[in-house]
C-alpha cells in the first residue's frame, strides 16, 4: 500500500550552504537553479526524503535520496560527471534501480522534472522494451514533485531471516 507523503523530512542532510556556496554551483556549472529548488536545498542539502515512491504525470517510480551539492560522496557534480545525455538536465536524485530525477535548466524546460534512466544494456530501445523513453517528463515543477512523494509500508525497512520486514533505516540506506 502505497500513501501520499503530507511533510517531507529528510534523514542525513549534508551540512547546509549559503546564497554564495549556491550562488558559486550555478556559475561554476553555468546554469540558473528555480527559486522552489534553491530555497528546499537550503533547508534540506540532500539526503533521504520520507517518501520511496514518486507519482510523475505519466508513472510512479521509486525514489531512494538526493544528492548534495557540494558536500559527501554522491554529489550533483560527481552524478553529471558519469552520465551522459543530459543536455539542459541536472540530476538531483536517484533510485536503487539506475533511475535518476533531474531538473530542468534551459529555457525549453526551466524548472521542469525528468526521469532519467542509465542505459544499463548499451543500445538499449527503453521505447520498445518498456514503453518509455531514456528520458520522461515526470512532472511540471520541483513543488509538484515533492507534493507528490509518497511512501510505501516497507520505507526503512529491510528484510531480516526468519522475522520478516523490521525497522533498520540505516541498513535501508545502504548502497546496493
Amino acid at each position: 500500500m502505497i500513501t501520499k507523503v503530507e511533510n517531507i523530512t529528510f534523514r542525513y542532510s549534508e551540512q547546509k550552504l549559503s546564497q554564495k556556496k549556491i550562488l558559486d554551483f550555478e556559475k561554476n556549472l553555468g546554469v540558473k537553479l528555480p527559486d522552489f529548488f534553491v530555497e528546499h536545498y537550503k533547508i534540506f542539502y540532500g539526503g533521504f526524503p520520507n517518501a520511496n515512491w514518486s507519482e510523475g504525470i505519466n508513472f510512479t517510480c521509486p525514489l531512494r535520496h538526493f544528492f548534495s551539492i557540494k558536500y559527501g560522496e554522491g554529489t550533483i557534480e560527481k552524478r553529471i560527471k558519469e552520465l551522459e545525455n543530459l543536455n539542459g538536465l541536472l540530476p538531483f536524485g536517484m533510485n536503487k534501480i539506475m533511475g535518476y530525477f533531474c531538473i530542468g535548466t534551459d529555457e525549453k524546460n526551466f524548472g521542469q522534472i525528468f526521469y532519467y534512466r542509465k542505459r544499463p544494456i548499451p543500445k538499449i530501445d527503453y521505447k520498445k522494451a518498456y514503453g518509455m523513453n531514456e528520458i520522461e517528463l515526470h512532472s511540471s515543477d520541483f513543488q509538484s514533485f515533492l507534493k507528490n512523494l509518497q511512501a510505501d509500508q516497507f520505507y526503512g525497512k529491510v528484510p531480516k531471516a526468519g522475522v520478516g520486514w523490521v525497522e533498520d533505516f540505516e541498513a535501508y540506506t545502504k548502497r546496493w
